[in-house]
């Protein structure tokens, strides 16, 4: 082998160790996970666990909240410094609490992948003494045709549970929306991406390269929805629809959300987290929000929460609608005020440490 090739080689191993220390924290984690580096690659996920545990570990952290579910606790369609662990850091920080919050959530990630995400953080031993997760109403729909239960996360679903993957594995793999290796060697690759670092960070430096070249540009449109003449239209589309159906929930293990809030329930027992369902835009919906059936599933979800190993709130009610940018997300003061509600509710059933001012 001629010393050109050995020096390529070395050069190479040496590249595939140091990438981790090359990329900045912030492009891999700034108050969450940015979305467009997730969805190329949803293992960017794990370089994000790795960067927080080893965060957690050199400051000696033990005052931390982790904060899981869908694009609502990551804060659409404002940017990191406009989303509830940012707020809920400040408003802290204003009471005299060194507090960290690290934000998890993914637009369109179920309560499947929030039970994949808990099993990382347990595998690394990042504490889940203080977990929230935000559930909406649309997740209790019937699934029939919708999104799977395990959206982002499939892969590792049959290492988590082996026994969920056997009962959900068909719907997972058959449905084009779920990322999941179908093939042999769609499988092939998301082990070498666990194996190679340079394939890891591949997503992150790819929304990097795209951003400095201009591809990638983040426009938050934060405008109240009354600023938006054509949205009251937009939801009368059937994918709207059918996210505030009214026909009745099935609140047992049949359904694959009752089934995973189960699991994960089951597995912080020992700590119950924080869960609360999502504010719904009672203008905008009002249609929707107003009949009987769907007022009937708020009740049937109370019920379910009653007596379960959880601190539960409904919060579907609880903002005004100036407060929201569409029918579920909301503008920047909607995710403070929110960030604000998380933290007194946290204080009130002693989860967090006693303010030092």
């Amino acid at each position: 082998m001629s010393s050109t090739w050995k020096y390529a080689i070395v050069y190479l191993l040496v590249l595939q160790f140091a990438l981790g220390l090359l990329v900045p924290d912030s492009w891999t984690y700034h108050y969450r996970i940015p979305y467009e580096a997730f969805k190329e690659g949803p293992h960017t996920l794990d370089l994000a666990l790795d960067q927080i545990e080893g965060e957690i570990r050199r400051e000696g952290l033990t005052d931390y909240v982790i904060l899981l579910g869908d694009s609502v606790m990551y804060s659409g369609p404002g940017g990191p410094e406009q989303s509830i662990g940012y707020y809920m850091e400040q408003l802290a920080q204003a009471e005299g609490r060194p507090l960290r919050v690290f934000n998890l959530a993914q637009p369109a990630m179920q309560v499947g992948d929030v039970y994949i995400v808990l099993d990382k953080l347990r595998r690394r031993g990042i504490a889940t003494d203080r977990l929230v997760i935000n559930l909406v109403y649309a997740g209790f729909v019937n699934r029939e045709g919708g999104a799977p239960i395990v959206y982002w996360l499939g892969d590792d679903l049959q290492r988590v549970d082996p026994e969920a993957w056997s009962r959900y594995r068909t719907s997972i793999i058959e449905n084009p929306q779920a990322t999941v290796s179908r093939t042999p060697v769609e499988r092939l690759n998301a082990g070498l991406r666990r194996l190679v670092p340079l394939l890891a960070y591949q997503p992150v430096l790819k929304e990097r390269l795209f951003r400095v070249a201009g591809s990638v540009k983040e426009v938050y449109d934060t405008r109240p929805w009354t600023d938006k003449p054509g949205l009251p239209e937009l939801m009368k589309q059937y994918m709207y629809q059918r996210s505030f159906s009214p026909e009745p929930f099935d609140m047992t293990a049949a359904n694959p959300q009752v089934d995973f809030l189960q699991r994960i329930l089951a597995k912080t027992a020992d700590h119950p987290p924080l869960i609360f369902l999502s504010p719904t835009n009672q203008v905008l919906m009002a249609e929707n929000t107003a009949h009987p059936g769907y007022q009937a599933n708020l009740r049937a979800v109370d019920a379910w929460f009653e007596g379960k190993p959880a601190v539960y709130r409904n919060w579907e009610s609880a903002l005004p609608d100036g407060l929201f940018t569409d029918q579920v997300h909301l503008t920047p003061e909607g995710y403070k005020v929110l960030a604000g509600m998380i933290l007194q509710t946290l204080e009130e059933v002693g989860a967090l440490a006693v303010s030092q001012s």
